[in-house]
């Protein structure tokens, strides 16, 4: 199964699958209030917000993994919360990608 094929069975919706893995770049997450978003699919009820970084190859800036975050509180991922995920992603990139 392909990664897309993945995360189209998450809990996220076709296009936020769409948004992190398409065709043109990458890019992060941040929802702060799932309940506004009339396509999100909860896999918690209690979720309230979530942020999905997703981890790029090194070499051809392909998605091979994400680091999705929920939380029961509303708007709980600031730009330094999103930040330290993005750099949890840069070194889990070095990880993957090296060989060992």
């Amino acid at each position: 199964m392909e990664w897309t094929e993945r995360a189209s069975l998450s809990c996220l919706s076709h296009h936020k699958s769409a948004h992190i893995t398409g065709n043109h770049r990458a890019e992060d997450l941040n929802v702060g209030d799932v309940a506004s978003d009339s396509s999100y699919l909860t896999a918690l009820d209690s979720t309230r917000a979530e942020i999905i970084v997703p981890i790029l190859d090194d070499i051809g800036g392909h998605v091979i993994g994400t680091i999705d975050v929920e939380s029961e509180h509303l708007n709980a991922f600031d730009s330094k919360a999103q930040a330290l995920l993005e750099e949890s992603a840069n070194v889990l990139t070095k990880f993957w990608t090296s060989g060992n």
